[in-house]
């Protein structure tokens, strides 16, 4: 009998309503446990991996996920693509890039439709220093998702900082004027603004983009230099000012340029 059945012990709905419920009190470490537990119990149930993968990511202990995740992709289940994903999410905080590489194309290759797969594999080689391989992987996903804003934003990123600078400009102009643009397509045309020398313009993209998330880190900052390139340096310093208690909070962790 497994542990969330045994006698005495609180039943798996019992223990995932118990883990969602620390999760929700802030003390994730405990729901860790506590979904560890449910898994433990029911191995086929999908939901605690879930849990697991994500509070071991955010706590920083991808080691105490990677073995449950191993585990799962091993067994003939249904959600064995996800699984990879999850491990591959997992490998990657852990520093093992090129296990994590290889988890990924196992999700794509389970699932060509999971696009989250794609975009991490994609990013994960771009910041691996291979280019090439990560903007053919992108123009291939951005082809075969077309109505995904995030998945062209991304790729248009990419080309930008790649060095291909006009085509990362048409790709996000494009985004822009799909009527679908999310916040960051603001931010990423404010930064070929800046590129371009169009500081005025820059600073209004880069305006809206704080404006629409204010919690954007690199918008701030960026938001800063444009200002401060322009001569307008009381707009220079609010930004900055914007800027410091947010990157205090550790709110994203991301670069700033």
């Amino acid at each position: 009998m497994g542990l969330g059945c045994a006698p005495g012990r609180p039943g798996y709905d019992a223990l995932v309503a118990e883990g969602r419920t620390l999760m929700e009190r802030g003390e994730a470490e405990r729901a860790l446990e506590v979904f560890i537990r449910a898994q433990q119990g029911h191995p086929d149930r999908n939901e605690p991996y879930v849990y697991i993968a994500s509070l071991c990511e955010s706590l920083g202990l991808p080691e105490v996920g990677i073995p449950i995740l191993k585990a799962a992709v091993a067994r003939d289940d249904p959600n064995r693509a996800r699984y990879h994903f999850m491990l591959a999410v997992l490998l990657e905080s852990a520093g093992k890039p090129r296990d994590a590489e290889q988890s990924y194309r196992s999700c794509i290759e389970l699932d060509p439709g999971f696009a989250p797969a794609r975009a991490n594999l994609g990013q994960l080689l771009f910041t691996g220093g291979r280019n090439r391989e990560a903007l053919e992987l992108m123009d291939e996903t951005t082809r075969r998702f077309p109505g995904d804003p995030v998945l062209r934003l991304q790729h248009a990123e990419m080309l930008l900082r790649d060095g291909r600078i006009d085509e990362a400009e048409r790709r996000v102009v494009e985004i822009l004027d799909s009527g679908q643009a999310p916040p960051q397509s603001h931010y990423l045309m404010g930064l070929i603004d800046l590129q371009r020398a169009r500081y005025d313009a820059a600073r209004k993209r880069l305006e809206r983009a704080v404006a629409e998330d204010p919690d954007d880190l690199r918008a701030w900052y960026q938001l800063a230099n444009a200002c401060g390139r322009s001569g307008d340096s009381s707009c220079e310093a609010l930004a900055l000012a914007r800027f410091e208690p947010v990157f205090r909070r550790g709110l994203s962790g991301g670069s700033v340029d």
